[in-house]
């Protein structure tokens, strides 16, 4: 299934344009949920404050959001402290934040495109190798 992850901040809305493939909504919701950690940790080893406000939607091509994964849920799991936090938050506007939100994001699916290739790569090589010791 083909499935698009935008990132939802306090003030804008981070499209993913082309979308990637998954096998079905939890392995995107996989990715959304490391997309989202990836761009948390970014803020934190720039020193900056974690964007517990913002959200990554997982959305079909179509533009249905399918589902929504709030950053502060990978943060905490009490329900209470869950409410406490994302009521305390405050808005993230610095367009210098959401330049970098967007550059992490293009980073981490470039990643998984090479990754992924390199996994197809792997995949075809094991294929011709099997084919070939059976000749042997």
């Amino acid at each position: 299934m083909r499935c698009c992850i935008h990132i939802v901040t306090d003030s804008e809305r981070i499209v993913d344009p082309d979308g990637e493939e998954f096998a079905d909504i939890e392995a995107a919701q996989l990715e959304a949920c490391q997309s989202a950690r990836d761009l948390m940790a970014g803020e934190l080893v720039g020193g900056r404050p974690v964007p517990l406000g913002w959200q990554a939607q997982i959305a079909s091509t179509d533009g249905t959001v399918l589902l929504t994964v709030p950053f502060v849920s990978l943060v905490f799991s009490d329900n209470d402290a869950f409410a406490k936090v994302l009521q305390s938050l405050p808005r993230v506007t610095d367009p210098a934040v959401m330049e970098r939100a967007k550059d992490t994001l293009a980073r981490v699916r470039k990643c998984t495109r090479e990754i992924n290739a390199s996994l197809g790569e792997i995949s075809s090589q094991l294929r011709t190798l099997a084919r070939m010791s059976g000749q042997a």
